[in-house]
């Protein structure tokens, strides 16, 4: 009865979308002892346990830069599914058989698997296994709605351990959790050769003797198809149970005043168990929009149910505007409460309304290092709209509507420095009269060195031909930089680069004849930043990320002066020109709902942030109110600078039973309360 069930779940799922459900297969190279491995992992994670279903990992470890005991366990194995990538710098990752380099946020992973699964794929993978004894037994079943044209066409097996947790950190990176770790290729990492027809059913199955290293409760299976001669990789599956969260809707659009928008979704069941699925909204919102989470028209915080097999379960969202620009975040996250880790799928919809004629786009991994810029703008009184860069090549029509008067491009130490998808923006924005700002650290090195993620030609022309740039080296050796007499941005500027984490700060110089070398390194010939100007365009490069400029005043004067050569503001020298102070404000937490991390959830944000700007210095107040006025607890009390600020609520910082709470932050005669709900 159990496979009638199933053949009648996958017969609906092909007969209404042509395609099967396709399952996106991340690999990744990765080391114990690697610190930009440390530094990518969180992200990559967020994005796996949060996206489950959509895609599953394998993660091989490298045998460099330093020890490490996951690639001791089985180093010909791990060795020779790097190499098959060619992959020769850590972290480095492959997507559907094609390697990416440097994983970059979690967003943008979302957005590239949203991509690849689009058009679903004619084959479909079962997955089970089971222990025998002293083997671990694996079954694999693929069926196909049509032929799949390749002489070298491989069923590949991977036995992963889902988390191996250390005591202490077993490398030099400190990182002790590890996920989706890599065990055992079956039959080997050469794979099984098959060949698909149309309509085929194969069965196969597989056996490997169990090692003692293995912790047999958190054993998984992941089978993958894969073309040898492309690396493509059609489908892949997990013999644990997946879902998605369908949407007929886009999930990101510009907005008008007073608009409501809403969406609809479905999860369907198509395994052969139960679902026991907990649906949480993660909401950022400008100030005054309202949002719905709607069950059966009802509205609720969250939705919890059991789907049966075959079952569906439908929902919808509502979210309206006011006159406030900003924008509106949602991530609606539907978790398996069965699962030992509580991994979930994610869906997301972004809305904004346009603000000012300056575009700021956060390229920065997942940081927060968007906050720089945005005193700096505050400062020089400008208006304008912050944008992640993963919704830019959706709304990249619509945005080129609006004639910005600058962009600027804050990349941090994030990758890829820079997309297709970005240049298809870039370019026609500065061929029809644009400006663009752009820093960052490793965005020359990630465009021309071999193992980079934007390691392609057309990103290579954008880098000399618009940047007017020559990438020299990715670090100079020296930790200050010191402007140029006369220069119009940097005229006076000084500052050393601070170390917010490891700094290469790149050597670059001219190419052409309409570039100068901006700013140098203290006591070098050595240049730091390029600016280039063309009849229609011009564009500055900083080879450093801005919030590595170790002043505020530094940062905002940078950017006040880039915005006069740009004619954005008048000519009125910086130094004569005093900062625009900016009110007091106080966001709404995000995510909102929230929930606090325990002993078997650890996949999904945990706690909330408040963002924050200061006008001035002075002493801030954070408390914690219940519904009935009572104070909980003082969160913060001291003195802070001037400038944006964001406040984490942890686990660490917030002993609170489920329930709503009001958070008050007071700074100097200002008082702002606003209300937060934290679901568990």
């Amino acid at each position: 009865m159990r496979k009638l069930i199933f053949l009648i779940i996958i017969f609906f799922a092909v007969t209404n979308f042509a395609q099967f459900r396709r399952i996106s297969l991340l690999e990744e190279a990765t080391n114990a002892s690697c610190s930009p491995c440390a530094a990518a992992n969180p992200e990559l994670q967020k994005f796996i346990s949060t996206n489950f279903g959509g895609v599953i990992s394998v993660r091989y470890h490298a045998s460099w830069p330093g020890y490490d005991p996951m690639y001791e366990h089985n180093t010909t194995e791990n060795s020779n599914r790097i190499s098959y990538y060619g992959i020769s710098g850590v972290p480095g990752y492959a997507m559907n058989g094609v390697s990416k380099g440097v994983p970059g946020s979690a967003v943008s992973l979302q957005n590239e698997m949203l991509i690849d699964n689009e058009n679903g794929s004619p084959i479909w993978i079962t997955v089970s296994g089971a222990l025998n004894s002293t083997n671990y037994d694996v079954n694999v079943q693929i069926i196909s709605t049509s032929a799949i044209s390749s002489n070298n066409l491989k069923l590949r097996v991977a036995i992963i351990e889902r988390r191996i947790e250390y005591a202490t950190a077993p490398g030099s990176n400190g990182e002790k959790e590890f996920n989706d770790v890599f065990r055992k290729m079956l039959p080997s990492t050469n794979g099984e050769v098959i060949q698909l027809d149309e309509n085929d059913t194969l069965d196969f199955s597989f056996s490997a003797e169990i090692s003692r290293d293995w912790n047999l409760d958190d054993i998984a299976v992941i089978a993958w198809i894969q073309d040898d001669n492309t690396k493509q990789v059609f489908q892949s599956n997990i013999n644990l149970p997946t879902f998605i969260i369908n949407t007929d809707g886009t999930n990101a659009e510009i907005l008008t005043e007073n608009q409501t928008v809403t969406q609809s979704f479905q999860i369907i069941n198509n395994n052969l168990d139960s679902l026991n699925i907990r649906i949480l909204p993660e909401i950022e919102l400008a100030e005054g929009w309202d949002f719905s989470l709607l069950a059966d028209g009802i509205n609720t915080d969250s939705i919890k149910t059991i789907l049966q097999p075959g079952d569906t379960l439908l929902f919808n969202t509502e979210l309206t505007t006011n006159e406030n620009p900003g924008n509106g975040t949602i991530n609606l996250i539907a978790q398996n409460l069965d699962d030992e880790y509580l991994y979930s799928y994610s869906a997301y919809y972004f809305g904004i309304l346009p603000k000012g004629n300056i575009l700021l786009i956060d390229a920065d991994g997942g940081e927060n290092y968007e906050t720089y810029f945005k005193t700096a703008l505050d400062s020089s009184n400008v208006e304008f709209t912050n944008l992640d860069r993963a919704f830019l090549s959706t709304l990249s029509t619509q945005l080129s509507e609006y004639d910005f008067d600058a962009v600027f491009w804050n990349s941090g130490w994030g990758f890829p420095a820079i997309t297709q998808s970005d240049l298809d923006f870039l370019t026609p924005y500065l061929d029809n009269g644009g400006n663009l700002f752009i820093s960052g650290q490793d965005i020359g090195w990630d465009i021309f060195d071999a193992s980079g993620s934007s390691n392609f030609v057309n990103a290579q022309n954008f880098y000399k031909n618009y940047l007017g740039s020559t990438y020299v080296n990715d670090n100079s050796g020296v930790y200050s930089m010191i402007g140029i007499a006369g220069d119009p941005i940097s005229d006076g500027l000084s500052f050393s680069i601070r170390s917010l984490y490891s700094r290469y700060p790149e050597e670059i110089r001219v190419y052409g004849s309409n570039s100068t070398g901006f700013i140098k390194y203290t006591n070098t010939s050595k240049y730091g930043g390029i600016r280039n100007e063309t009849e229609n365009y011009k564009t500055i490069y900083l080879g450093i990320g801005l919030e590595l400029v170790s002043t505020t005043q530094a940062q905002i004067n940078l950017i006040k002066k880039s915005l006069v050569w740009f004619d954005v503001l008048d000519g009125i020298p910086i130094e004569e020109e005093p900062l625009v102070p900016t009110k007091f404000y106080v966001s709404q937490n995000y995510p909102n709902p929230f929930f606090l991390k325990n002993e078997k959830n650890s996949n999904i944000s945990s706690g909330t942030n408040v963002d924050y700007f200061l006008p001035s210095n002075g002493l801030v107040i954070l408390k914690i109110y219940d519904v009935t006025g009572k104070e909980i607890t003082t969160l913060m009390n001291n003195n802070q600078d001037f400038g944006y600020h964001t406040f984490h609520f942890s686990e660490s910082s917030l002993n609170l039973a489920a329930g709503v709470y009001f958070y008050q932050l007071r700074f100097n005669n200002f008082v702002e309360s606003k209300k937060m709900i934290l679901i568990k």
